[in-house]
């Protein structure tokens, strides 16, 4: 079921998936992206629309990061794919086991995701669902019911994997490469970054706002992040002054520290502009990262010596 929340997260979201679903991710990927657009001319799908329809459209598609990755042409052809359907309370959307034939994104409405007779995930109002049997070729993952009248957007299964699943696919790619250009995760072999690549999830926040505070206590939920786009700002407090103690841009990472000595947050980092992060999440971050441990090292002793010329 799909694709969105957030974590301490500026404007990201992150799957909802159904319980015990496992996709085999990297194969149904890959194997579907080369079947259906890589080098073949497709036939887009338009569903007429007023102005009003494609502004509310892109509303809605704002709240949902899976299209966080399209540029304008396929911003355009996705919306331009989409078609209306109005629900009544109780009417079910999916149905657990089916073969996926759309993608929905909620305009307004409650519903709810069931695995059997089990709830596993509740929408108000907002989110998406849907995806996972387009993009991992499976069956429905869950069924999902309307708690009351509603409106959704939807798109067809092959309009779906010719524009989300490609742009997917050209993300990941994407993400491979910064990583190749990053020394911390040079020491890995190109399989292991495909494998970080597929963990990694897009975070936007705005100038001013707080991606780590320090003193904040780890979580299940804490985060490893590398700079895609912008400036980070770290801040320490050094007796009763706040200093600037770093500034991080695009290719550097922070968060490692905390997780490797599981110690609170080190430092304030604060985004000062607009910055693009990728996150990566503790127990992946614990998971992969052995193979830099010694550059990790060298970081954190780097770290600690501007900690103490600053003080």
């Amino acid at each position: 079921v799909s694709a969105v929340g957030s974590g301490s997260p500026g404007k990201a979201e992150k799957s909802e998936k159904p319980v015990n679903f496992v996709p085999r991710r990297r194969a149904s990927v890959s194997a579907e992206t080369s079947s259906v657009t890589m080098g073949k001319i497709v036939q887009k799908v338009v569903h007429e629309k007023s102005d009003d329809a494609k502004e509310r459209i892109k509303i809605a598609m704002e709240k949902c990061i899976l299209f966080d990755g399209l540029d304008n042409e396929q911003e355009g052809d996705i919306i331009d794919a989409m078609f209306e359907k109005k629900v009544d309370k109780d009417e079910m959307i999916i149905k657990e086991g089916d073969e996926g034939d759309n993608f929905y994104i909620i305009e307004r409405g409650e519903f709810v995701a069931l695995k059997g007779d089990q709830e596993v995930f509740s929408y108000d109002n907002k989110g998406s669902f849907g995806e996972l049997a387009l993009m991992y070729n499976c069956p429905r993952a869950a069924t999902v019911i309307a708690k009351s009248e509603g409106t959704l957007w939807c798109v067809d299964r092959l309009s779906f994997r010719n524009i989300i699943v490609v742009s997917t696919a050209k993300k990941r790619l994407q993400y491979e490469r910064t990583l190749s250009q990053i020394e911390l995760f040079q020491v890995l072999t190109p399989e292991d970054r495909s494998v970080i690549a597929d963990c990694l999830t897009l975070e936007l926040y705005d100038p001013g706002e707080f991606i780590l505070k320090e003193g904040d206590e780890l979580t299940s939920d804490s985060k490893f992040y590398i700079v895609e786009k912008g400036e980070i700002e770290c801040f320490k407090k050094i007796g009763e002054e706040r200093k600037l103690v770093k500034k991080i841009e695009a290719g550097g990472y922070f968060g490692e520290m905390a997780l490797i000595e599981e110690k609170p947050r080190a430092a304030d980092c604060v985004a000062g502009t607009k910055v693009k992060v990728l996150s990566m999440a503790r127990t992946a971050f614990e998971r992969i990262m052995g193979s830099a441990e010694e550059i990790l090292g060298e970081r954190i002793a780097e770290y600690k010596k501007i900690n103490a010329d600053a003080v």
